[in-house]
């Protein structure tokens, strides 16, 4: 199903989100928030507010629009939400991975047991350049990746440049990429962040599709991550 033109989904009405609504409504794009609390920071700023779970309310969404649709924090809602409808971006406004969290729900939808893989991340975490791990939980079957060092913060109004405006380091390759490279041999899916201004990023909505169409042809472990040139996230699951 079409919705308006430009329309985007932004995962999370915290501040976060607020800013991602600031620059949908200076572009005049059409805008649904999700949030499981009905008093987020966005509620004042959008144009409708939907707590009753009325899909139909969204298909009149028009442009420069917005509206805050409240679901629940098991992120049900979010899933029939993304299979109803088609947007041009999603931006996830939340502290966790997002598109780990609609894998996790997606398969446990479908009847299977989801957990992390400590040994497919373990064996990932050895084709990672180490300097660019910021944070590894076997575990939990994560690694955090991202050019810029610990300590350091991006630049203000950060462009994505291939030579860092703070360190000065030249990428050879943008983050995304090395995750797909690390991952070669694997059943993974690399979800790309584009940058749609400085210091906020969307996955193109066709990225969100490919991504269920690689669950239905799941193997017995997965990889599933979110990456930019410079930061990247990726989850290792088995079943």
């Amino acid at each position: 199903m079409n919705l308006s033109e430009g329309q985007i989904l932004i995962i999370g009405g915290g501040e976060v989100g607020y800013n991602a609504l600031t620059f949908c409504k200076r572009n005049n794009f059409s805008v649904l928030i999700v949030d499981s609390n009905p008093n987020c920071r966005v509620r004042s700023e959008v144009d409708f507010f939907v707590i009753n779970h009325d899909f139909d309310q969204i298909k009149r969404i028009q442009a420069g629009k917005s509206i805050l649709f409240v679901i629940d924090e098991s992120l049900n809602e979010l899933l029939s939400l993304l299979q109803r409808f088609e947007f041009e971006y999603i931006i996830p406004a939340i502290p966790i991975h997002a598109m780990a969290k609609l894998t996790y729900v997606y398969l446990k939808q479908k009847g299977i047991d989801v957990n992390p893989s400590p040994n497919l991340i373990q064996l990932i975490k050895t084709r990672i350049d180490p300097s660019l791990i910021h944070n590894y939980d076997q575990k939990e079957g994560i690694i955090v990746a991202s050019f810029m060092p610990h300590g350091l913060e991006c630049a203000p109004n950060c462009c994505e440049s291939m030579v860092c405006p703070v360190t000065g380091i030249e990428k050879l390759k943008p983050l995304h990429e090395i995750l797909k490279d690390a991952c070669n041999g694997f059943s993974a899916k690399i979800l790309v962040s584009k940058q749609l201004q400085a210091d906020l990023g969307g996955i193109p909505g066709t990225s969100v599709e490919e991504l269920f169409s690689f669950l239905d042809l799941m193997n017995k472990q997965i990889i599933v991550g979110t990456a930019c040139i410079c930061h990247g996230i990726i989850n290792a699951f088995e079943f």
